[in-house]
């Protein structure tokens, strides 16, 4: 709970320093008192964003410190433990030119520090969130909190929610894909067709080549071939034949063996190389349809090349990628298979995650539809039905939150059908009913103070008086404090604080006095009159704080 707040130069309150007890306590004045600012306060100190202009007029900064005991035991999770003592200081410094600066227990934190443990710490119900309390987003959140089963329920339904997602936009692009992969489908196999009729090979090409040159240079082959063919035949070999005598003289004088062996291998070169000729001369011939068929075959390798931007190496490479493809793709309805499969299998997970949650939060809203109804009567809502409805939405539907559609139904008419309460309540109803949901909801396992700004808006008299004795009901599970307009409500506080604002050389400040009991009867008469305050209303205050 908070012992005690300290607000330094936050608009008009200049230098406050507030003890608090546990039970319930009250802050009244004056409107524009500067009652909603130390609620402001405690909000910075909770983690509400920060704006320098709540710094006091011809101030540098304003500090805003709270002290908390005994600390809550989630906080040790959340903090490392030698930064925690018997008690937690949380201090805030808004800064007119360098932002602001949070410290836990002395030590610099982050922003985010502050924020994750300060549901640990109060509840603070403001106005805004009256509104809040009317928003069907809500209430999946209001259900869960702080339960173990509920938030791991959840946390399995999300991720279920996930995988579903993940499966069918994997199971929607595979199908928005087919109509584009049918026409690449087409498009690679008459690309591959064409390959595989024109065959491109790195050999093939080399060969054709040389036929074209050898074509192309028919005349000049075979005339070359047959002087040489001639010549052979007048008888040069002859000639070098009648040589051998005289090479075998050499040998047997021996004046070098060699010569008669390189001869010898000349004989055999010259001999071999006369019959390749020979063997040229009738292989050869001219064919002007092999040589255009292998012109045109060439052309068909240029244009390919230029067509696919590569060589020939990779025409072939590009062939088998082709065939590689289309075998893929063949195979496609397989895979469109496999998906449906698993989507459908994490469609059912996904029902079964949520049908898990939604019981769940059935069993939470049944047991709190009873106190909330309790609640209502005990506030002079007698004739109220409240009732909290699951409406299962489709798969596709579903949201991070809920797999149901959630709504908060009420009538406070007899005969009259329950609606939406946002379209149901009156204002001062809505104050009761949003009380009783924040009560229902509220236990001190889950908080240990509760702030309200004027959540009794509305009522007034009898009513007022029950809500006065609800709160006080209440603080005897959490530290309850309260800002009212309602005498009756004040009546049944356990510690009243009295905010006044004075103007003291030429500036205006705000003061917060604790009351004793005869401070509190006066105030609470104050309260009840008109602005002259008299015996009667004063013996009415006692009456009422009886």
């Amino acid at each position: 709970m908070i012992t005690f707040l300290k607000i330094k130069n936050l608009a008009i309150l200049e230098n406050i320093e507030v003890s608090f007890e546990n039970g319930f306590t009250v802050l009244t004045g004056e409107t524009g008192a500067g009652k909603s600012l130390i609620l402001d306060a405690l909000s910075l100190l909770l983690g509400e964003r920060a704006s320098s202009d709540v710094i006091r007029s011809n101030e540098d900064k304003a500090y805003i410190q709270a002290i908390f005991e005994p600390v809550p035991e989630a906080i040790y999770s959340l903090i490392e433990e030698d930064d925690i003592d018997d008690q937690l200081i949380i201090e805030r410094t808004i800064f007119k030119d360098k932002g602001n600066q949070v410290r836990i227990n002395g030590k610099i934190m982050p922003l985010n520090t502050l924020r994750a443990i300060s549901p640990h710490l109060a509840d603070l119900h403001g106005q805004d969130d009256t509104r809040t309390l009317l928003k069907p987003t809500y209430y999946p959140s209001l259900l869960d909190q702080k339960n173990p089963s509920l938030i791991n329920a959840k946390l399995d339904y999300q991720r279920a929610l996930n995988n579903y997602h993940k499966a069918l936009k994997a199971f929607e692009s595979f199908q928005e894909s087919l109509t584009q992969v049918d026409k690449e489908k087409a498009f690679m196999a008459f690309q591959l067709e064409e390959l595989e009729t024109f065959d491109p090979g790195l050999e093939d090409e080399e060969s054709l080549k040389e036929t074209v040159y050898g074509l192309e240079n028919y005349d000049q082959l075979f005339n070359h071939l047959k002087a040489i063919y001639d010549g052979f035949k007048r008888g040069s070999i002859s000639d070098i034949e009648s040589l051998r005598p005289s090479f075998n003289k050499l040998s047997q004088i021996k004046i070098d063996e060699s010569y008669k062996e390189r001869f010898e291998s000349v004989m055999i070169e010259l001999s071999d190389l006369e019959m390749t000729i020979s063997d040229m001369l009738e292989s050869i011939s001219f064919d002007p349809y092999v040589l255009e068929t292998a012109q045109n075959r060439i052309v068909g390798y240029d244009r390919l090349k230029r067509k696919h931007h590569t060589d020939t190496k990779g025409l072939v490479e590009l062939r088998h990628e082709l065939e590689e493809k289309l075998s893929l793709l063949e195979n496609q309805e397989m895979t469109e298979k496999d998906l449906l499969k698993t989507l459908e299998t994490q469609k059912t997970i996904l029902i079964d995650k949520a049908t898990l949650l939604d019981d769940l939060r059935n069993q939470i809203a049944q047991s709190k539809t009873a106190e909330i109804m309790n609640l209502l009567s005990n506030m002079a809502l007698n004739d109220a039905l409240f009732e909290i409805t699951f409406e299962p939405l489709p798969v596709e539907s579903m949201t991070e939150e809920s797999p149901s559609f959630i709504d908060f139904l009420m009538t406070t008419n007899k005969g009259e059908e329950k609606r939406p309460l946002h379209k149901t309540a009156s204002g001062g109803e809505l104050s009761r009913i949003m009380l009783a949901i924040k009560m229902a909801f509220l236990s001190k396992e889950q908080i240990s103070t509760l702030i309200l700004d004027e959540i009794d808006t509305g009522v007034s008299g009898k009513v007022a008086s029950q809500v006065g004795r609800l709160l006080k009901e209440l603080s005897s599970q959490v530290q309850v404090l309260a800002i009212t307009h309602l005498p009756q409500v004040a009546a049944k506080s356990h510690h009243h604080y009295f905010v006044e604002k004075r103007v003291e050389n030429d500036r205006t400040k705000a003061f917060l006095k604790p009351l004793n009991h005869n401070e509190k009867i006066e105030a609470i008469a104050a309260m009840l009159s008109d602005g002259q305050v008299t015996k009667e209303q004063l013996e009415s205050a006692r009456q009422l704080m009886a």
